[in-house]
């Protein structure tokens, strides 16, 4: 009898066990599924817009405003023109399609000079090498199905790039955060990424930028410490620290200026942190390695410094990666770990080996204040005034997002911040935040209100800033799901979470969606935006074709001059990059010149063979210039300048020759809403006279050009076309019945 009841008993436990197994396997297998869903929607959410963006794109480049075909006509053998339209805020993206066809033309690995803008010196270049190598390689696998050499396919690579490297650091993503948080939460993460409009925006078809790949970055980083500080079972002691240390200096080789800022506020955070648990008599909590994470760090951002630079191009310069950020770096991790305790300064050695790791970490900031514009190009006053003024992604965040709604407001960079402080208080109200969880949660604010403040200075920073709030939220809703074990969050709870998620989610796939639906409207109308890019490709290649034994250096403003040289395979002067510094400035100059005689020198002194004037550009008011080389210490000479003179048609050199340029009526943006001289030193005066009737009979003015070309005439009495013109134009205001302009 009472073996019967043991075994009865015995059964109930197995079965029981049994069925607790079977729906565990059950909930794994659900929430794998939901993850995987999560991971693929996102990826389909990426692909969607790349494909209309793409689209879109395209049917842009089709847009024909010349009626000859683009190599039909005999150009000089350095021009080289791109027929594809990329995004219009795309610039950077023009630059890394430039560089990286240079690095394939040329057979070399990296690009450290620049022969197209600040004509005719050049300058250097000190992008990551890395951005070309992954540019470069897609290429190469279009280049297989198109069976076309690589070097042709670079530019079409660039409507590739931003998604495939947004896809594979989303399935990084969901690699690493699946290990440690689960699958599920691994997917709402990538949802969170792809339908947050400013972390999306900078990898968009068509956007070849660092600053996508950078953030990613830095969310790695943080990641890394915050799974090594909370130490997860299922990753090997100090890969979190690897992680972190590794994805730091990838980022310090991306943008210097993206990743510094992030870990400058981190290492103050855990010193703070550590400091004021030491002065409490408390035992440091345990946490990662800090000397480790300083060293690896170190290494890491040295070695791919030594790649980018060694052995020729090693300068002192601060813009980007360079051994001093190692070092302070390095010397960082030396004073974590003596705030964590592990060593102490009770020797001479170990005095001076703490005093030595201090000023490692402080040495970065010192040399840039005193040396200045010396080593970091960017404190330059006549740069810092051109950022603040006159460059979009350098504004405030409050003044460019102005034109959106509130609730879009709210949605791009509030909604994310509000969901991650919402959970923290709430958990932390109800005592339910772990102690050691207290670290890694101020290492994330810490980081976030850091990129926050760099988002309200200037607009670029948002999508880095928004990046670590996705992260933060991640992580609160990790520490969340952590507290409720093993029972469940209330219904209330867990609705309110849900319905945040949704509103969240939902905003950009429904603007992805209307836009997929609407590409044949999109293409019939075609947005202001993208006008300027295709009106600007069509001037370069007209003026590179006008001679085929020179290649055009041309003064434009600085958008404009990259658009002319990428489209239209010019060359030009000043270009908006810190490294092309000189080059604007010289750019100015010229356009601040107050007599003829002196800008004829300067232009010649150039070798400008052409001037571009779009009115569409801040920079039509050359005041600017002015303004922005008083700021910068040049002191500008009074009175009207020669170009203000020149646009008002009270000058008519006999240089300069003007080219009309109509704008087709379609595009809405005026009959002649561009100005074009070409420089012509040795033209004779009845040459510029009819040159000039000419262009003013273009443009309707038939009065002025009737005395321009009368004067003409009186130079060269025999020109019977002259004759002609000038014959026509009397009799037409000799007619009472016709309007005369």
């Amino acid at each position: 009898m009472q073996s019967h009841i043991g075994t009865s008993k015995g059964g109930n436990k197995v079965k029981a066990q049994s069925k607790l197994y079977v729906r565990d396997r059950k909930k794994d297998y659900i929430n794998a599924s939901l993850g995987c869903f999560m991971v693929l929607l996102s990826i389909g959410f990426v692909l969607l817009d790349a494909y209309s963006t793409r689209a879109f794109l395209r049917t842009a480049s089709a847009v024909v405003t010349s009626e000859s075909e683009p190599g039909t006509l005999p150009v000089h053998p350095e021009v080289r023109f791109h027929s594809n339209i990329l995004l219009h805020n795309a610039l950077d993206a023009r630059w890394y399609v430039m560089h990286t066809e240079n690095m394939l033309r040329s057979g070399a690995w990296r690009v450290r000079k620049v022969e197209t803008d600040n004509a005719p010196l050049g300058r250097e270049m000190h992008w990551s090498s890395g951005m070309l190598w992954t540019l470069g390689g897609i290429s190469t696998v279009i280049s297989w199905k198109t069976g076309r050499p690589a070097l042709q396919e670079v530019a079409n690579a660039a409507y590739w790039f931003g998604p495939i490297t947004l896809i594979g650091c989303l399935l990084l993503v969901a690699f690493l955060m699946s290990r440690c948080w689960g699958l599920p939460l691994a997917g709402v993460l990538c949802l969170m990424v792809v339908t947050t409009f400013p972390c999306f925006d900078m990898f968009r078809a068509g956007e070849v930028d660092h600053h996508g790949l950078a953030a990613m970055a830095v969310l790695f980083m943080l990641f890394g410490l915050l799974v090594e500080l909370i130490k997860p079972a299922k990753l090997p002691a100090r890969m979190g620290t690897l992680i972190s240390a590794l994805a730091g200096a990838v980022g310090l080789w991306l943008s210097a200026s993206t990743m510094i800022p992030v870990l400058g506020a981190t290492g103050l955070t855990v010193l703070v942190w550590m400091l004021v648990r030491r002065f409490r008599g408390l035992s440091p909590q345990e946490s990662a390695n800090w000397q480790f994470w300083g060293n690896c760090g170190a290494t890491f951002s040295l070695l791919f410094y030594l790649i980018e630079y060694f052995p020729n191009h090693m300068g002192l310069r601060l813009e980007v990666n360079h051994p001093l950020y190692a070092f302070a770096w390095w010397g960082g991790g030396q004073v974590l770990a003596w705030a964590q305790g592990s060593w102490t300064v009770a020797t001479t050695a170990t005095r001076f080996k703490f005093i030595f790791a201090c000023l490692a970490a402080v040495l970065p900031p010192v040399v840039i204040v005193l040396m200045r514009a010396e080593v970091f190009t960017v404190a330059d006053p006549f740069l810092l005034a051109l950022h603040r003024d006159f460059i979009r992604e350098f504004a405030p965040a409050a003044a460019v997002t102005l034109d959106s709604s509130l609730f879009q407001r709210i949605l791009d960079v509030a909604w994310w911040p509000m969901l991650a402080f919402g959970i923290l208080l709430g958990l932390h109200f109800r005592g339910k935040l772990s102690p050691h969880l207290w670290l890694p949660v101020c290492i994330l604010l810490a980081a976030g209100l850091t990129a926050q403040l760099e988002a309200w200075q200037q607009v670029r920073w948002t999508g880095l800033s928004v990046t670590i709030w996705i992260l933060v939220a991640a992580a609160a809703m990790h520490f969340a799901f952590q507290a409720w074990q093993p029972k469940r969050p209330s219904k209330m709870t867990l609705a309110l979470m849900i319905i945040w998620l949704v509103i969240g989610f939902a905003g950009f796939p429904l603007q992805t969606l209307r836009s997929f639906f609407a590409l044949d409207q999109l293409a019939a109308n075609l947005p202001k935006m993208i006008i300027p890019s295709i009106l600007l490709r069509d001037i370069g290649r007209r003026l590179a074709e006008s001679d085929p034994s020179r290649q055009p250096v041309v003064l434009s403003d600085a958008t404009s001059t990259t658009e002319l040289i990428f489209y239209g395979g010019v060359r030009g002067i000043g270009t908006l990059y810190w490294e092309n510094n000189e080059g604007l400035k010289r750019a100015a100059r010229l356009f601040s010149q107050t007599d003829e005689a002196s800008a004829r020198a300067a232009l010649k002194e150039a070798g400008v063979t052409h001037i571009v004037i779009p009115f569409w550009d801040a920079f039509s008011d050359f005041s600017n210039y002015e303004q922005l080389l008083k700021l910068g210490g040049e002191q500008q000479g009074e009175g009207e300048g020669f170009f203000q003179s020149l646009l008002a048609g009270k000058l008519m050199p006999d240089w300069i020759r003007p080219l009309f340029y109509e704008i087709p009526p379609a595009f809405g943006l005026g009959k002649s809403n561009v100005r074009i001289y070409e420089i012509v030193p040795d033209q004779s005066l009845a040459d510029s006279r009819r040159w000039w009737g000419i262009y003013l009979l273009q443009n309707g003015k038939h009065r002025q050009a009737l005395e321009v070309l009368e004067s003409a005439l009186l130079l060269t009495p025999t020109d019977p076309d002259l004759a002609g013109w000038v014959k026509a134009l009397r009799s037409r205001f000799s007619d009472p019945s016709k309007k005369q302009p």
